[in-house]
């Protein structure tokens, strides 16, 4: 179980929880969350920065290397040996940038596509088997959170 208490929600007309006390409650779930996520792509062979390469692709447009490494937060010589093991596995791309010869473009393959939509599909057959086992009250508490989550997660990759 969670490592921290649960304390008690307010109730109407009460201060809500400081910023620090959210932060204490939020982060070991989040991170709990986090690596049950991750644990689905067990036996795809695919690491988590490969995983999060694809994801970033999906949105179908050619992406420079600089700016995935800047993305998953690694130098560019770490990106280009990520990126050269998913060229291996065909999941990727690359080609110079037609504007700028300097500049090298990714784009996923749909072998890459297919591998993505798998790791989703895991994914939200983790996520969906746990949401059946809450309430209806805690199910719409979970959606009435999800623009502030959203909100919280602005300005990251």
């Amino acid at each position: 179980m969670m490592a921290t208490e649960h304390r008690p929600s307010t109730t109407p007309g009460e201060a809500g929880p400081s910023t620090e006390d959210l932060a204490r409650e939020l982060r070991p779930r989040l991170t709990r969350l986090s690596h049950l996520l991750r644990r689905q792509t067990t036996g795809l062979a695919l690491s988590m920065s490969q995983t999060l390469v694809l994801g970033t692709l999906l949105d179908g447009r050619p992406h420079r290397m600089g700016e995935l490494a800047q993305a998953e937060g690694v130098a560019l010589p770490t990106m280009t040996e990520i990126v050269t093991r998913m060229e291996r596995n065909g999941w990727v791309r690359r080609r110079m940038d037609v504007r700028d010869r300097r500049c090298v473009e990714v784009t996923i393959t749909e072998a890459g596509r297919r591998l993505a939509g798998e790791v989703i599909a895991r994914r939200i057959e983790l996520l969906r088997d746990r949401l059946e086992r809450l309430s209806d009250g805690e199910r719409r508490a979970l959606a009435g959170a999800i623009p502030a989550l959203d909100r919280l997660l602005e300005g990251w990759p």
